[in-house]
């Protein structure tokens, strides 16, 4: 279900900025602005209070509340075989994945023409919309079944090796559906 949100999220952010920013550049930060503001809202009135462990009053429903900088408790996390190697592999992954959002827009700019002209705030979001929209379908019932048919582990080792090949033939690109690289 996370996953489904996630997709969702990433269909309604970039969608709705891809179609603000032909108003102008402060309308999708605006928009964005607001929409954070009501989840911090909607968070802080509508979710139910943790009740505090009766021996800790400043802990997490989860135990000892960690401080922002206590790395030694964090590291001893990664210390563990198996919650280590999970926390390896999710750190990768996010590390991939928060590199290549922050990059693409530039790289796409720069990299792809759309009728002529380059990519821009608006392409990209929509390039980013569809990307939403397909990994809220995967979220939605395809994962599922293909962890039914292969198995968790299997995915997981087929997921990051797709990504490495997917972001490593990304450089070679020049043409998008309908697009053509300009010309060197």
């Amino acid at each position: 279900m996370i996953g489904i949100a996630f997709g969702v999220g990433f269909m309604i952010g970039p969608g709705i900025s891809g179609y603000l920013v032909q108003f102008g550049y402060a309308y999708p930060i605006l928009a964005a602005a607001f929409l954070s503001a009501s989840s911090i809202v909607c968070t802080a009135t509508l979710l139910p209070k943790a009740v505090p462990h009766a021996e800790e009053t400043d802990a997490g429903p989860g135990g000892r509340r960690l401080g922002v900088l206590d790395w030694k408790s964090y590291a001893q996390y990664f210390t563990r075989p198996e919650l280590g190697r999970l926390l390896w592999q999710f750190f990768f992954f996010a590390l991939s994945f928060a590199l290549f959002m922050s990059g693409f827009a530039l790289y796409a700019q720069r990299r792809y023409t759309l009728h002529g002209h380059e990519f821009g705030p608006k392409e990209v979001g929509y390039v980013l919309l569809y990307v939403g929209f397909l990994g809220t379908i995967l979220q939605g019932g395809l994962i599922g079944r293909l962890v039914k048919m292969f198995g968790e582990r299997k995915l997981v080792f087929a997921g990051f090796a797709f990504s490495a090949v997917g972001y490593g033939l990304l450089a070679w690109t020049r043409h998008w559906a309908n697009c053509s690289a300009p010309a060197p």
